[in-house]
C-alpha cells in the first residue's frame, strides 16, 4: 500500500502470532468446491489499533482491488466486498457470487475462499474464510472475558488434529487419487491405496502437541501424542 513495510507494518505488530488452519464448513447457501481447500488464517497483536487497523484495511481492500482488476481484464468474475457484524464485531469480507452457478455440489476452486479481515480488541484477524473469521471473533472475545494464562517457559506451541488432516484427505480423495495416478504413472488401484493407507495412518495418530520454550537456560522441545487406538 506505498507504505514502509518495516517501520508502518512490522513495528505495529507485537512478535505473540498464532496461525490457524482448520477444515471448512461451507455455506450451503455457496455450495461445495470439488477441490477442498483448508480454512487458516493468521492472528497478530497490534501495538496501537487505532493507528494500525485502517493501514491494515487499507492494504486488505488495495489487495482485492489488484484481485479483481486482474481478474476484470480476463473477463471473470471479481469479488464483491461486504461488511456484516458478528458478536458485535464488524468485519469486512469478500466472495465470488454463486448466484449463476447450476450445480452448487461441484464449485470451483474459488469458492473456498471468502478473505476477511477483522479487528477484536487489539488483535487483527487475516482469514480465508468468512465462518473461520466468526469462529476467532468468538474465541478471542472468549479470551478477553477472563484471565489469560500463559505456559510458563513456552514460547512456541503447535497443536494438530491428525483427524482433521485426514478428513480433507477424505474431502479430496477422487482428485489426490487422479493427481496420483498422472504424475507417477500409478494405476487406479495403487493411487488407492496409497491415499488410504495415509488417510488410516493420520486417524490413528490423533492429536499431537509440540512445545519448545526454555528451561534452566536451554531451549527444549517436548512432543506429546495422544493416537487413537482402535
Amino acid at each position: 500500500s506505498g507504505r514502509d513495510l518495516t517501520e508502518e507494518v512490522l513495528a505495529e505488530t507485537e512478535p505473540e502470532v498464532r496461525l490457524v488452519v482448520a477444515t471448512q464448513a461451507y455455506d450451503p447457501q455457496i455450495g461445495t468446491p470439488k477441490v477442498q481447500v483448508p480454512a487458516f488464517a493468521l492472528v497478530l497483536r497490534m501495538e496501537h489499533p487505532d493507528k494500525f487497523m485502517p493501514i491494515a484495511e487499507e492494504g486488505w481492500q488495495k489487495a482485492l482491488g489488484l484481485v479483481n482488476f486482474t481478474r476484470g481484464q480476463q473477463g471473470l468474475a471479481g469479488m464483491i466486498i461486504d461488511r456484516p457484524e458478528h458478536a458485535g464485531v464488524k468485519f469486512s469480507v469478500a466472495g465470488f457470487s454463486a448466484a449463476d452457478v447450476k450445480d452448487r455440489t461441484s464449485l470451483e476452486t474459488r469458492f473456498n475462499f471468502r478473505p476477511a479481515l477483522a479487528r477484536v480488541n487489539d488483535y487483527l484477524v487475516i482469514s480465508s474464510t468468512e465462518i473461520l473469521t466468526k469462529d476467532l471473533i468468538d474465541v478471542l472475545k472468549q479470551e478477553a472475558s477472563g484471565p489469560i494464562k500463559p505456559a510458563a517457559g513456552i514460547n512456541s506451541l503447535v497443536e494438530v488434529d491428525t483427524a482433521t488432516i485426514s478428513s480433507i484427505l477424505h474431502a479430496n480423495r477422487d482428485n489426490l487419487v487422479r493427481n496420483n495416478m498422472v504424475e507417477k504413472g500409478k494405476t487406479q488401484e495403487e493411487a488407492e491405496s496409497e491415499i488410504d493407507g495415509l488417510t488410516a495412518i493420520l486417524q490413528r495418530v490423533g492429536q499431537a502437541r509440540l512445545k519448545i520454550g526454555i528451561e534452566e537456560g536451554f531451549t527444549r522441545a517436548a512432543l506429546d501424542l495422544k493416537p487413537n487406538l482402535p
